[in-house]
Parts: C-alpha cells; sequence; structure tokens
C-alpha cells in the first residue's frame, strides 16, 4: 500500500470516528493509570505540521520551523506532517538549504490547515506501563468558529489520523448536553506530569459554555473588569465541576488550579480590538484607519504564554515591566496601556499560585521571567492574519475589519519548547530594535538556564510565528517516552 492511501484511509477512519458513539464516553478499564506527563519529562519525538502560507507575506514561518529542527538535531526525533509528497519535496528542499540534517526528521503525508500542533495535534497520554494513547478533544477554532466549521471539523481529524498513522489507540471526549464534545486545546494547559494542571477559565468558559457548546447553558458575556475578563455567569460554575470531570477521565487529572485569564496580547482576536480610546495614526509610513490595536490570531488566554511547569512543584510566570519614560507618540501610549494592563493579568495569576499547592501538597514554587518587548506591525490584504479576519463574520463586538489592521504580537518567553537535553527560547532583538528588547532577549535566556542547569539552551529567532498568534511551543506536540521518569 502506497503512503498516499495510507493516508486516505487514515482521513477515512477520522471521519468515522467523529460519528456520535456512547462506547468512547465510557471510562477505560484502568483509567487511574493513564496520565499527561510533564512536557520537561523525556520525549521520543517532537511532531511540527509544514506551514501552508504566511501569517504576513514575504515572512515564512518556514525559516524558523527549519532553525527548529536544526537545533533539535541529535536532541529528539522530528515527526513532520507534509500534505502530500509534492509538500514533502519542498519541505526537504528548504530544509536542507537551512542545514537540516534530514535523517532525524520522519515525515507523514497528513493533511492539515495550519501548524499548531500544540493544539490540534496528537495529545498524549501514558499509561503506568508504559503504552501511549491520543485524546482525542472537539475543536473549534480557539473559539472563532463552532466545532461544525468547515475549518474546525477539517483541523480536529489532524489527531485520530496521527494515531492512525503510529497504530496508538484513541479515547475520545465525550458529548455534552448539546451533543457537542468538550474542546480543550494543549496550549491551553501546563501539567507537572503528576496529576495537576494549571489553565485559564478565559478560555475553558468561552470554548465550552453557551448554546451549541459542550455545556450548554448562557454564552458569556464580556466585563473586563472581572476576574476572567467575562461577567458572573451562573451557569459557569456546573460546566466547570463537568469539564474538569474530563480533565480527570481523558488526562489523569488529580486537581485542577484554575487562573483568571492570560497575557493582553493573547486576548481573543474575535472580541474586537484593545484600547479602542486609543488612535494610532500611523505606522512605518502607513496611516491606521481605526482605534486601538488587534491581536493577530489568538487564543484568550493559553497557559503555555505566560505560566508553565518547569518541575513537579516549580513554575516559571512571566512578569510586566511597565515603562517608566513619559510616552511620546500615540503608538507608546498604546503599549503603555498594554504593559499596564499585563501587569494586572500576570499579579493576579501569580496571587493566585502563591496560595497554591500540588495534588501532594508541595507548595508551588514560582520563578519570574520578563516578557518580550511589545511590536506593533500592521497586516493588509494578502497577509494571512489579515485574510482571515477580513473575512471574519462574528466579531463579538458587532464590527468589520477595516482595510488595515494593527496588530500586536503574540510574544513570550514563557512560550519555549523543552526536549530532552535541549531548550529552545524565542530571541526578538535584532539591530534596529531597542536595548531593552536585547536585555529582556538575555534575561529570559538567563532564567530559563538556571532552571534547565543540565540542558542546553539555544535562541531561535521565531517572530514569522508569532506574527500568527502563537510562538515555538504552540507548533510543537510532544510524544512521551514510553517508560516512565524515575
Amino acid at each position: 500500500m502506497t503512503k498516499a492511501a495510507r493516508t486516505l484511509m487514515a482521513l477515512v477512519a477520522c471521519a468515522a470516528a467523529f460519528s456520535s458513539d456512547p462506547a468512547a464516553s465510557a471510562p477505560p478499564p484502568g483509567a487511574g493509570d493513564w496520565r499527561f506527563p510533564g512536557e520537561y519529562e523525556r520525549h521520543a519525538a517532537m511532531w511540527m505540521l509544514w506551514p501552508t502560507f504566511e501569517y504576513k507575506a514575504g515572512f515564512p514561518p518556514a525559516e524558523p520551523i527549519g532553525d527548529m529542527i536544526r537545533a533539535m538535531s541529535g536532541h529528539t526525533r522530528v515527526n513532520l506532517a507534509v500534505q502530500d509528497a509534492t509538500d514533502e519535496a519542498a519541505a526537504r528542499t528548504q530544509l536542507e538549504a537551512r542545514g537540516v540534517p534530514l535523517e532525524h526528521v520522519t515525515f507523514f503525508h497528513i493533511p492539515h490547515d495550519d501548524i499548531w500542533a500544540r493544539d490540534m495535534g496528537p495529545q498524549f497520554t501514558r499509561h503506568r506501563s508504559g503504552s501511549l494513547r491520543i485524546n482525542d478533544w472537539g475543536f473549534n477554532m480557539w473559539g472563532a468558529e463552532e466545532p461544525d466549521s468547515k475549518a474546525s471539523v477539517f483541523s480536529e481529524a489532524f489527531d485520530r489520523a496521527v494515531a492512525t498513522a503510529l497504530d496508538v489507540p484513541v479515547l475520545k471526549a465525550r458529548r455534552g448536553v448539546t451533543g457537542v464534545r468538550m474542546v480543550h486545546e494543549g496550549g491551553a494547559a501546563t501539567h507537572n506530569g503528576h496529576g495537576t494542571m494549571i489553565l485559564a477559565e478565559s478560555v475553558v468558559m468561552q470554548r465550552n459554555l453557551g448554546p451549541g457548546r459542550f455545556c450548554g447553558g448562557r454564552a458569556p458575556v464580556t466585563d473586563y473588569r472581572e476576574w476572567s475578563t467575562y461577567a458572573p455567569n451562573p451557569d459557569w460554575p456546573a460546566c466547570r465541576a463537568s469539564v474538569e470531570n474530563e480533565y480527570r477521565r481523558m488526562l489523569g487529572v488529580e486537581k485542577v488550579i484554575w487562573v483568571p485569564t492570560g497575557v493582553v496580547e493573547d486576548n481573543g482576536t474575535f472580541r474586537g480590538a484593545l484600547a479602542p480610546h486609543i488612535q494610532v495614526a500611523n505606522l512605518d509610513g502607513m496611516t491606521i484607519p481605526h482605534p486601538g490595536v488587534y491581536t493577530v490570531f489568538t487564543t484568550n488566554g493559553h497557559a503555555d504564554n505566560f505560566v508553565r511547569f518547569v518541575t513537579e512543584n516549580t513554575v516559571v510566570l512571566a512578569e510586566e515591566t511597565v515603562s517608566t519614560e513619559r510616552p511620546r507618540t500615540s503608538a507608546d501610549r498604546l503599549i503603555r496601556w498594554l504593559q499596564e494592563r499585563n501587569r494586572e493579568r500576570l499579579e493576579r495569576v501569580y496571587d493566585v499560585l502563591v496560595r497554591e499547592t500540588t495534588e501532594s501538597g508541595k507548595p508551588l514554587r514560582i520563578v519570574r521571567i520578563p516578557t518580550p518587548d511589545f511590536t506593533l506591525e500592521v497586516f493588509r490584504p494578502g497577509d494571512g492574519t489579515y485574510d482571515y479576519w477580513a473575512d471574519y463574520t462574528s466579531w463579538e463586538d458587532g464590527s468589520t475589519l477595516p482595510e488595515l489592521m494593527l496588530g500586536v504580537w503574540a510574544s513570550s518567553y514563557v512560550n519555549y519548547v523543552p526536549t530532552n537535553d535541549l531548550v529552545l527560547v524565542s530571541k526578538f532583538w535584532k539591530p534596529g530594535r531597542s536595548r531593552e528588547s536585547q536585555r529582556r532577549d538575555r534575561k529570559a535566556r538567563e532564567v530559563l538556564k538556571a532552571l534547565f542547569p543540565d540542558r542546553k539552551v539555544v535562541p531561535v529567532f521565531s517572530e514569522n510565528v508569532n506574527r500568527g498568534g502563537g510562538g515555538m511551543n504552540c507548533i510543537t506536540q510532544q510524544q512521551p517516552a514510553a517508560s516512565m521518569p524515575h
């Protein structure tokens, strides 16, 4: 059988698996023996997806992806999904041009729409015996669409195609009272590998509460003055209990630590422009036709952009510095506003975590790491990020996208990639950018080196990925080593 035929059979199997299956909802035998490993544990391979478009024309994400794969050579294998044989040939050519030794890359022909392996890719749990399975959740384009949209259904099938290719069993998320399965993205949570997970209410509530969502009930209503950036919702406590039950069943979770929301530049794009009271008149010689600033295709608060488990009871948490310089331009005023909102949000997270323990009662040790400098950029027709939102019709604030879009990158040092004896971390400074940007890059590497003293810390210039709404961790998904850690 050819590889193309195997891929077609995998996709047919995916479509069949998407139908309602009551047996798939029953807890598997020995469910308590399954656990989602910590990302810092040993990996057998790292899954990535080859890009299908550019978020900003002329800035190909294939460049940082190639640099990441090259850096992982000798540390872990990379399983790279491409569309077909033609796409594989193109990927091979581009990777070889960036000095990637292809003997450590395994190519899989699995159709996909985007590169965010952390979220719609295979989320592996491991049994005490060492065997693996893949958890199959619902997906709704990070809350921007409904689970039955064409894009959601297509992307949601990717993890089952991987399971077929690897001959790994699948555990499907349950359907709720509405008949819709629970939505969960890998980047939404961070795990300590022993049963504790941290995640933001703003993500889980928005994905799973409301008509046509897993929990049903009343849809969340934005109120940025509140804990989760949503108004108190009487249906949320029952929904939260339901999703916690699924986390126990699917991931082996014993304790969920809820934090309010994520960083401001990860606010859901579908909610409309941030800071509409500030008008940036022009940027890079272009007149900006709208007030405020848009995030670029973001998640509404994924954990991997601001907090991560480093060990069983150590977490690294982003820390925002607010400039003390007087803003000289409207862009400076906007960045100051973003800094102030981030500081408020991140200190609320700190106040939660400093009082928390793991599932075994160990207090959390919290290590702070800087945030990168904010970067504003104009997106326009022909840029992948702009083109998606130009066609979007479900803006929470009822707006439409103007002819140009002022955006802010979702950039983070917390979105690092740990794999075996290596850590990849973003760098953003280059000639022409501020000394402060260079200082933050350096400080972030120092923090990670102290947290991972036995690993090599390698900086990667990741901005062509950040332009799409996430970072390097967002485009990877680890396949755990079969053996349990000692």
